[in-house]
């Protein structure tokens, strides 16, 4: 049954596969919220991410030098994803 907020996160600083010890961490259950999906997407909220990436995938590239140069100084930048800033 799903927890309240859920359940806790693990993380394996120095998991073991085949007997060995993996040069990876292994983290689990990090999305396991709505909290957590948003952090892990660098957003406030899951609404405020699912809003972005539906802005990306109606975004257009660019047709002219111009238009590039204005899309760059705007917040979306026209056909490359939003970086945390």
């Amino acid at each position: 049954m799903k927890k309240p907020g859920g359940g806790k996160a693990l993380l394996f600083e120095k998991p073991t596969v085949n007997g060995a010890v993996s040069p990876f961490p292994l983290a689990i259950n990090t999305m396991g919220s709505h909290q957590r999906i948003a952090l892990g997407l660098g957003a406030n909220s899951v609404d405020e991410a699912a809003a972005e990436l539906g802005a990306l995938m109606k975004a257009k590239p660019p047709t002219s030098f111009k238009e590039a140069i204005s899309c760059s100084r705007s917040r979306w930048i026209c056909a490359t994803p939003n970086r945390r800033r």
